[in-house]
């Protein structure tokens, strides 16, 4: 079952990867599930991009040309314009102490690469429905649980 998110106007992903066979997996990944895809390669144009366009959700590689991951995390987090824009993290730097620092600039949520983009997807989903006041699916209906 496909379910989509992306229902009335869709909903606006910058990838932020500078591999350009891992961007083009993810944007594929995501424009098959409806969203708008935009994709950078450096640090300083993705934080230029953000400031710009105002995604509805970046998903953010950490090792990046010219601003790291993590100084892009922590600069939309101080400009007001942008500061409450869900980040999804995709790292290859999987160990506890990467992932920590991620979430400690503002990081949203985590990926670790390799991947399964099945889980990416649902990920960047959840974090966007939580973060645009949409409720999140449950396995239980009201008229389950009175039976």
């Amino acid at each position: 079952m496909k379910r989509r998110l992306t229902k009335g106007c869709p909903k606006r992903i910058l990838i932020v990867e500078d591999d350009e066979g891992m961007s083009m997996l993810v944007a594929e990944a995501l424009g098959a599930r409806g969203y708008r895809i935009s994709r950078v390669h450096d640090g300083i144009e993705a934080i230029n991009t953000i400031l710009d366009r105002k995604p509805d959700l970046v998903v953010l590689d950490l090792a990046l040309p010219r601003l790291t991951g993590y100084d892009i995390c922590s600069m939309v987090r101080k400009a007001d314009s942008v500061s409450k824009t869900p980040i999804v993290i995709m790292s290859g730097q999987g160990d506890v102490d990467h992932r920590l620092e991620a979430f400690a600039v503002g990081a949203d949520d985590y990926v670790t690469k390799p991947f399964d983009t099945n889980e990416l997807v649902a990920r960047v989903e959840a974090v966007m429905m939580r973060a645009h006041g949409k409720a999140l699916p449950t396995p239980f209906l009201a008229e389950d649980r009175a039976a």
